[in-house]
């Protein structure tokens, strides 16, 4: 997922770091089956897919929402998938001061917990006008065919929320606190991935290949976002956009609601070289490697003539279905060979049901064909109740 051949050898000299999410709630682990997992990481290497070992995995109670980290694997490796049976229980607050919302609605909204405007991309509901390509349409066959799965407790994307007593660290020229115990995802040599909100809950200082601890860090790649903002001009993705926009929160899954566009990671075989918006770019070897009909940046949806209520989903199936429906999945980054999506890491003990399931809701998903920055969603009116005002 390299956008400029810099990045590419930086991935393939600064790859060691080790991966955990900061987490509202503890997390048990267990063995890993014999899965492989693909991922997809912005703007850097791609993930190549590997048989997955046998690895255990532990997230800590740091932040009201455990981080999670997407990354992509410079050469072919065996990556460890844990494997959660515990259930996961609500979060809790923590000693940085950043708690749990009460409800899946948060009003006014703490972006630290679900970020930026409510005029993103991220934040808007399909609309009543969208236009839908029809099952005969190349990208729609393209996306029926793929196979899905949902990262958290590896190749994901950690999140923590710093407090103006941690360290100060100065990385790519932004200094900025970040916690002692802060860690990128897991496995140790992949994307390592991590995230850091600052104390005003303002910014995000995003990494990628991010190595060290205490005041002294460094990273392949650093993006500052406003949390505030659009989260889609500028990050680390492939796409040019925000690391954590379209991450599925542990929070979201105990409340039952995603009320947000989510991120998806397509294969190379079926992307087609060229962004749309709201991307702004591409891997940096597209026109070597991209060999479908997809551009990145597309912005799929189940359309409303689904009843998604009778597809026999499991209840955090039924979430991500709805999310599907009602805000859509937007083209990010680039995986092996199947679709993937991220839930930061806390939640690997909440998400082998909706893992079941994510296979045949993105077989249902189609193109929004008019999605655009005049409209976006498609336009005409929200289909669903859009996001709250932020709280700063």
């Amino acid at each position: 997922m390299h956008r400029t051949l810099a990045r590419t050898l930086v991935a393939l000299t600064a790859l060691t770091i080790t991966a955990a999410a900061c987490s509202p709630s503890p997390v048990a682990t267990a063995s890993s089956s014999n899965r492989p997992i693909v991922l997809g990481h912005g703007g850097h290497s791609r993930y190549k897919i590997a048989a997955t070992t046998t690895s255990t995995s532990t997230s800590t109670t740091q932040v009201a929402n455990p981080t999670t980290t997407v990354t992509s694997a410079p050469t072919v490796t065996t990556i460890p998938r844990p494997k959660v049976t515990t259930t996961t229980a609500a979060p809790a607050p923590t000693a940085a001061g950043t708690s749990t919302p009460t409800s899946s609605q948060q009003t006014p909204r703490d972006p630290a917990l679900w970020p930026f405007a409510v005029s993103s991309p991220f934040n808007t509901p399909i609309g009543s006008g969208a236009q839908f390509a029809n099952d005969g349409d190349a990208r729609s066959q393209a996306i029926s065919g793929l196979s899905a799965y949902i990262n958290a407790g590896a190749w994901s994307q950690p999140i923590y929320v710093a407090s103006t007593t941690d360290p100060v660290t100065t990385v790519d020229g932004s200094t900025f606190h970040i916690p002692a115990n802060a860690q990128p995802s897991l496995p140790a040599g992949g994307d390592q991935a991590l995230n850091i909100i600052d104390p005003t809950h303002h910014y995000l200082d995003e990494m990628w290949s991010a190595t060290g601890s205490g005041s002294s860090w460094s990273a392949g790649f650093h993006v500052r976002t406003d949390l505030t903002g659009s989260g889609v001009d500028g990050g680390v993705r492939a796409a040019g956009v925000s690391e954590i926009g379209g991450l599925i929160r542990n929070w979201e899954l105990y409340f039952g609601s995603i009320r947000h566009a989510l991120a998806m990671a397509l294969p190379r075989a079926v992307q087609q070289s060229g962004s749309v918006w709201p991307a702004t770019s591409q891997d940096y070897d597209a026109r070597s490697t991209y060999g479908g009909s997809i551009p990145v940046g597309t912005l799929f949806a189940i359309p409303p003539s689904v009843n998604i209520n009778n597809l026999g989903l499991s209840p955090q199936g039924l979430v991500i279905a709805k999310a599907l429906q009602q805000f859509g999945a937007y083209d990010l980054d680039s995986a092996s060979d199947q679709a993937v999506f991220c839930a930061e890491p806390s939640a690997e003990g909440s998400i082998d049901a909706a893992r079941a399931d994510i296979s045949s809701l993105v077989r249902l998903l189609r193109p929004v064909t008019n999605n655009s920055p005049s409209s976006v969603g498609g336009g005409g009116s929200p289909t669903t109740q859009v996001a709250p005002p932020l709280d700063r």
